[in-house]
């Protein structure tokens, strides 16, 4: 079922492969195994998921961005997780957080849908937002180990120090 789930999507690496001068990857913290990932309650997803907003949020300012707005929304046409400042650029990042590879890598999760919307969302916020000369798309994409799962599922927390993320941050894909 997987498989051909997979097989219907693009993912975003089919769309824009590691060669391509068109962004940039930064990963660290690649010695967790890609073999974990069952067992998440779908209670702690959306826990996991701010934790992970938040983690990309030190991130980025750690790499020189300025954080603008959080989880801008357009009614219901959807959300934009970060807006941030490169310069005279505006950076609209697209975070996705997932435990372990079972279903698909976090960045695999973002699809040429996704992309789409992002696009959309970006035009709408750039619209009301006219002082910037360039806009970016980035996706930031943790996937997080094992032990981190257990974690969230007893204390309803995650500790991204005791258990850091794989991050692979690609830059500009839309």
């Amino acid at each position: 079922h997987l498989s051909i789930r997979r097989q219907r999507q693009m993912c975003i690496r089919d769309r824009f492969p590691t060669d391509s001068p068109s962004y940039l990857i930064f990963a660290c913290c690649t010695c967790h195994s890609s073999s974990q990932g069952e067992g998440v309650m779908v209670d702690h997803r959306k826990y996991l998921g701010q934790a992970g907003e938040e983690y990309a949020c030190r991130f980025i300012e750690d790499n020189g961005l300025e954080i603008l707005e959080r989880n801008w929304r357009d009614s219901r046409r959807g959300e934009l997780d970060i807006l941030a400042r490169e310069g005279r650029t505006a950076v609209v990042v697209e975070v996705r957080t997932r435990i372990g590879t079972t279903y698909g890598s976090a960045l695999e999760s973002v699809d040429t849908r996704k992309v789409l919307q992002l696009r959309r969302l970006a035009a709408r916020w750039a619209h009301q937002h006219s002082s910037f000369s360039k806009l970016r798309i980035d996706v930031i994409a943790l996937t997080v180990p094992r032990g981190c799962a257990e974690e969230v599922r007893e204390g309803g927390r995650a500790d991204f120090d005791r258990y850091p993320p794989k991050i692979e941050w690609v830059r500009g894909i839309a």
